[in-house]
């Protein structure tokens, strides 16, 4: 799928992820106004740095990994193994998940170098990386939240119903947090009924149910996004689909909300 440019829709940014005696974080800097000034993009096209701080011997330290970043196929591979199974029974209900499964055999494919431990060339440094390493830098890699850029009042002229729609996908890019922009025309009643047909999709068989994260369906999402699309900002290499897809839910879910309260 050609990117014209989407748990997790991964909408807690600074994942932590406690364990017995380790806690992991993503730990990116805001570097908004410095990639203004300096013109980084987004580049799904480039290896990617990713910091994880954890507590290691009563002390925090810092490790990176650096990541090639996964195709649009690869993505959507991801998250249909990172799969959250629920399932009910007479006492109760059962939630299974696969997602560390699916992280850490993503990192494999994907990890390039790591440094910050004390044996980072070491021949199998891949196999000695933990699998708590691998899915932190996993998620803090596909990390995107989409929002509304904030309008000062001096620049709100009132509201015009051709008016174009921005939004910002808050991502993770070789270290620290970027603010690419989408901007979107106005969506139609049909393409409204298609977002909220697979908006919140359930799968069933046999008793279980396969939890729809907003992310499984990528396919549909993205052909949303490229009906809609009128330019993407801060992109060098296209819009991967994680982020065409929570660019999308944003778009979508805010007018939803929006004809509920009215």
């Amino acid at each position: 799928m050609p990117k014209t440019k989407t748990n997790t829709n991964i909408k807690d940014l600074k994942k932590t992820i406690i364990d017995k005696e380790t806690a992991v974080e993503t730990n990116a800097p805001d570097k908004s106004e410095q990639a203004k000034k300096a013109e980084i993009l987004f580049d799904c096209a480039a290896p990617q740095k990713v910091y994880l701080t954890f507590n290691h011997k009563g002390r925090l330290v810092e490790v990176c990994h650096v990541l090639n970043f996964p195709s649009d196929e690869r993505i959507i591979q991801f998250y249909k193994e990172a799969k959250v199974i629920q399932k009910t029974s007479a006492t109760g209900i059962e939630t299974e998940s696969e997602v560390s499964n699916a992280a850490v055999k993503l990192w494999d494919e994907l990890a390039v170098s790591r440094s910050g431990y004390a044996d980072s060339n070491r021949a199998d440094w891949k196999e000695k990386t933990s699998s708590l390493h691998k899915e932190s830098a996993i998620t803090g890699l596909l990390s995107a939240a989409g929002s509304f850029p904030k309008i000062l009042d001096a620049e709100f002229l009132g509201v015009d119903d051709d008016e174009q729609i921005t939004i910002q996908i808050k991502s993770l890019f070789d270290g620290g947090w970027l603010f690419p922009e989408i901007i979107f025309n106005q969506p139609n009643a049909e393409q409204m009924r298609r977002y909220k047909k697979i908006r919140n999709v359930n799968f069933r068989n046999d008793g279980e149910t396969l939890v729809e994260t907003q992310s499984i369906n990528l396919p549909d999402r993205a052909a949303l996004f490229g009906e809609l699309v009128f330019e993407s900002v801060g992109y060098r290499a296209g819009v991967p689909i994680h982020h065409q897809a929570e660019a999308i839910n944003t778009l979508f879910e805010n007018q939803i909300e929006v004809i509920a309260k009215n």
